[in-house]
């Protein structure tokens, strides 16, 4: 009867253990599988919310850019043009200064704006334009310039005259590639809107937002304890990144996040993409930007997954101390 007994009490005990194994094992999985999700879905919103900032900023600029090209498609006489001729224009962009200003003025992270007549309208050798500026970022006021030779508009396929000839040539508004301005000397992107008037294009206004303007707006951004945010623009080409200078090339730094995006950004505006840089194991959450621009986050999996990994370890000491018991039980029992 004793052996009996002895021999239940092992089974009661084996089972106990095992239930406890299976248990514990199925608790950790389970735990893993939604912390996992959970810590996804936490990259993929803090994403979203940062790349809406950086959108808004950008739609304010739009929405300016377009309400100033109405008001000077409203605003400028093709009658007075046709009777004063470059006199009409030099009194026109004076009259727009004051508009141009408060433009400026009020939106923000905007560095410039401007209207520029098309260099064809008048065969001369000055291009008239108002175009206000904001260098306060190197200790100066706003500056107003009021014409431009000729020559700074030439040859049309300069890099850096793609803010004029672009909407130009497309017939509609447009995000400029990023630039250095042949006049600042500052890396900037650009928002351009062609001006027509009577169907006949007359110039183009346009606001600028320096680079330097979106790098205080990512480096601030940490995330967990190394992860960091970068701006991409639409060839993968690095735009802002706290390790790499501006037009450094996505592919010869990583190519694996380089291919992934490339294929990943087509299908869909916003995902999430796994990948190995400098020894660790990184996740990467991108969003498209409505002017084409790819917004990243990159953080460590490990520092991700840092809670997922203590609730394991956490799971698997209690397993382990339960087995212990089970075993000390059974010890005591014999």
């Amino acid at each position: 009867m004793i052996k009996i007994n002895h021999k239940i009490m092992v089974i009661t005990i084996f089972s106990s253990i095992l239930i406890t194994l299976l248990v514990g094992l199925t608790s950790i999985i389970t735990s893993m599988y939604v912390i996992n999700k959970e810590a996804s879905a936490n990259l993929i919103l803090l994403t979203q919310n940062k790349a809406s900032i950086i959108e808004d900023a950008f739609r304010k600029i739009e929405i300016s850019t377009n309400d100033l090209a109405d008001y000077v498609e409203v605003s400028f006489s093709p009658q007075n043009f046709d009777k004063y001729g470059i006199n009409y224009l030099k009194d026109y962009t004076e009259l727009l200064v004051p508009i141009v200003k408060k433009f400026i003025v009020n939106t923000d992270k905007a560095m410039g704006c401007y209207f520029n007549f098309d260099p064809e309208i008048v065969k001369s050798n000055t291009v008239y334009e108002t175009w206000v500026y904001d260098k306060i970022e190197i200790g100066e006021k706003f500056d107003i310039v009021m014409t431009e030779p000729v020559s700074n508009y030439y040859p049309v396929d300069k890099p850096e005259l793609e803010w004029f000839y672009k909407p130009k040539m497309l017939g509609k508004s447009v995000w400029t590639n990023i630039y250095s301005d042949q006049t600042l000397f500052v890396l900037m992107i650009s928002y351009i809107k062609p001006v027509y008037i009577k169907n006949k294009f007359i110039g183009i206004v346009g606001m600028d937002m320096s680079i330097e303007k979106l790098e205080k707006m990512i480096m601030s951004l940490q995330v967990y304890d190394t992860g960091y945010a970068f701006l991409l623009d639409k060839n993968f080409n690095i735009v802002v990144h706290k390790k790499y200078k501006t037009n450094k090339k996505l592919e010869e730094i990583s190519k694996t996040l380089f291919n992934s995006l490339k294929i990943n950004s087509i299908k869909k505006p916003m995902g999430l993409i796994n990948y190995h840089y400098d020894g660790i194991d990184k996740v990467a959450c991108y969003k498209k930007l409505n002017n084409g621009l790819i917004f990243v986050i990159a953080v460590p999996k490990s520092e991700m997954l840092r809670q997922k990994l203590n609730l394991q370890i956490l799971l698997s000491g209690i397993t382990l101390l339960s087995l212990i018991l089970a075993a000390l039980i059974m010890i005591n029992k014999d």
